[in-house]
Parts: C-alpha cells; sequence; structure tokens
C-alpha cells in the first residue's frame, strides 16, 4: 500500500467524524467500538497498538494521535527543556511511537498546532509532507 493510498483510507475512516468541533480526546472517547478495534483489528488492517505495546516493534507505517494538551506540553518541553516529569515523559513515548515506523510516519495533532510541529521536524531536517484533514 503506498503513502497515498493510506492517507486516503486514513481520510474515508475518519470522514463521518469530522464535522464537529470536539477535540481528538473528545473524539476518541466518544467513539463507539474502539475498545474492540484495539482488542481485534479485522485481519486486512493495520494493527491499532498503545504505545507501551508497540515498544521494540517495527511497523511499514505508524500514525501517532497527539490531543492538543500533549501537544503543548511536549512542544514547551522540546524548545525550552523545562516543563514537568510528565511532560519529559510524554515526549519520551512520542520519541518511541515514532521510532517504531520503517517507512511512512503520520503525526496526527490539532490544526493550531500543524505549522509549530513541521517547523520542529524542518529544525532537525526531517522531510516532511503537511496534508490537513478538512
Amino acid at each position: 500500500m503506498t503513502s497515498e493510498m493510506w492517507l486516503e483510507r486514513a481520510r474515508a475512516v475518519l470522514a463521518p467524524n469530522l464535522v464537529s468541533s470536539a477535540t481528538i480526546k473528545q473524539r476518541l472517547r466518544s467513539t463507539s467500538g474502539l475498545e474492540a478495534a484495539l482488542v481485534s483489528p479485522p485481519l486486512d488492517s493495520h494493527p491499532v497498538r498503545t504505545i507501551h505495546s508497540a515498544k521494540g516493534l517495527e511497523f511499514a507505517a505508524v500514525c501517532v494521535v497527539m490531543t492538543s494538551n500533549k501537544t503543548k506540553k511536549i512542544f514547551a518541553h522540546l524548545e525550552t527543556g523545562e516543563g514537568t516529569q510528565d511532560s519529559a515523559e510524554d515526549a519520551r513515548k512520542i520519541y518511541v511511537a515514532a521510532s517504531r515506523a520503517k517507512r511512512l510516519l503520520v503525526i496526527a495533532v490539532p490544526k493550531n498546532s500543524a505549522r509549530k510541529l513541521e517547523a520542529l521536524l524542518a529544525s532537525h531536517d526531517c522531510k516532511t509532507q503537511r496534508h490537513d484533514v478538512v
């Protein structure tokens, strides 16, 4: 599956839930069947895992979803080196998740954080391609 096919599939799955002002965290809480999807994904899909359960494994493609609150705390920690132990731990968890990807890493952040993430990655010579989900 190419990255474009993967992106289109992700958009198709997300489309029914996008007409809302709810945050990512609120959407995750209100998504019925999420627990079942995490326990036994369809055979033709990529596995959905927690960061802890993916530790030590590798996947062709990885999608990391970050909430507004976590994104702000992690950015503050990465930019200043300051913050709580929780924000440092959250940054390490995102590193673990991101380092599981062999070929494609997708990081889903709220729109108001997308430019900041793009700039942060570019400052470390990371190739990025931004796709806004509308």
